[in-house]
């Protein structure tokens, strides 16, 4: 019975390591790259958002006015799933309020006009990024 009894630990190891937490399940279905577009008056604006399944993300974006000048703004950090909200948290600027998204399907619904207006007293509006498929 030596041989079963070092299997059953080597068993449970393994059976734990396939287990994977609501949040890894939600985390596979929502990794990709989201678009958010806006044309102005004389301007342009493409944000970008890719989230990768290691829980990081990046995001950047580009301005083109008139003149055809480019301006980017490239941000990155790490992001948990909590129910169908999506927390990120920028490495590039510390200290800000965390960015929320409401996910629903292949949209990210902007979570932060309310807290952004009481922290900056500036009304954001909602930002919506679709995935690109």
């Amino acid at each position: 019975m030596p041989g079963r009894t070092a299997l059953v630990p080597a068993l449970l190891v393994a059976f734990l390591l396939s287990c994977k937490s609501e949040e890894d399940k939600t985390r596979e279905k929502v990794v990709g790259e989201y678009v958010s577009e806006f044309r102005g008056d004389g301007y342009y604006v493409k944000d970008v958002l890719t989230l990768r399944p290691s829980g990081t993300w990046i995001k950047t974006r580009d301005i083109v006015t008139k003149k055809d000048q480019r301006l980017g703004a490239p941000d990155s950090g790490t992001y948990r799933i909590l129910g169908v909200t999506l927390n990120m948290r920028s490495l590039v600027q510390g200290g800000m309020v965390p960015i929320r998204y409401t996910i629903l399907g292949d949209t990210l619904f902007g979570a932060n006009a309310a807290e952004a207006r009481k922290f900056t007293g500036t009304d954001i509006g909602e930002e919506k990024l679709v995935r690109v498929r």
